[in-house]
């Protein structure tokens, strides 16, 4: 324990390297000591939950130091995008899970997010939420009430949601003036299944609901984690949330290749396409 008057409480920071080689150290320890399972445990730490975590801190660290110029005595940044990397492709290979799907590319990303249990094929770990347990979050308030914020993504986050046949959105021709039901359309079958477009009805519903510009800043009105209307009240919720899932482990592997300039079609076949697959992208 440390006292008021330890000197330890003086020294200078620890080096970002100091700190990243001991979090490595420990993730690798954690990952290889035979104390964490390997089958499926959504809802506790497994060993590819910290695999995972760590695809994700590497990651980060990685492309941080590749655009901020850093340059440490130790390692640099394509060390940390390798270990990313590696870590990623390893549950690619090895770990039990794969992209829910039930070959609905209008609904499946949607449901994923929406349905009451987490999904244990494509989600690593979960925040357990229930109505027995009486454990609830707002995730449905949160884009309904105009009391929430009014939360609503941006137009140039929207722009990045692709063709169906896999093009730019922005390589439309005006596509710089177009309003909500011309560019929606075409679009990558997410970018309906993550904000209220043209025809857009509620899960067990039947009536069609526009956005509800009282309840978004933007126009852009969240349809994630929107649960059906049973679970509109405040923190009525019940939808498991995720902290780690396949989906964001192969895009880690596909974007730490990337950035090491070391990416190949072969990768790409196995950590991008299943995603646009899935959501009917070319």
């Amino acid at each position: 324990q440390l006292g008021s008057a330890d000197e330890a409480l003086y020294k200078p920071r620890d080096s970002r390297e100091l700190i990243m080689t001991n979090m490595i150290k420990d993730i690798d320890e954690a990952i290889n000591s035979g104390g964490l399972t390997e089958d499926i445990s959504t809802y506790r730490v497994n060993k590819w939950a910290a695999l995972a975590l760590k695809a994700r801190f590497c990651l980060f660290e990685g492309t941080y130091r590749k655009y901020h110029g850093i340059n440490l005595e130790g390692h640099d940044y394509t060390y940390y995008l390798e270990e990313a990397a590696k870590a990623a492709k390893t549950i690619i290979d090895e770990g039990p899970y794969k992209l829910y799907s039930t070959k609905n590319p209008d609904k499946d990303y949607m449901m994923l997010f929406a349905q009451e249990n987490a999904s244990t094929e494509e989600y690593i770990l979960a925040i357990r939420n229930s109505y027995e347990a009486q454990v609830y979050h707002n995730a449905t308030a949160y884009t309904l009430l105009p009391t929430q914020g009014r939360p609503g993504y941006t137009r140039k986050f929207i722009n990045m949601y692709l063709m169906k046949d896999g093009t730019p959105f922005t390589s439309q021709p005006g596509w710089e003036t177009m309003q909500l039901p011309e560019e929606s359309k075409n679009r990558d079958g997410r970018f309906a299944q993550t904000v209220r477009t043209p025809g857009y009805k509620r899960i067990d519903d039947t009536a069609l609901s526009a956005p509800n510009l009282a309840a978004t800043m933007t126009g852009y009105q969240l349809v994630k984690y929107l649960q059906s209307a049973k679970y509109d009240s405040y923190n009525a919720s019940t939808n498991d949330l995720p902290l780690l899932r396949a989906a964001e482990v192969m895009l880690n592997y596909a974007e730490a290749k990337a950035e090491l300039g070391t990416l190949t079609q072969e990768d790409i076949d196995l950590a991008i396409k299943p995603l646009r697959d899935r959501a009917g992208v070319a």
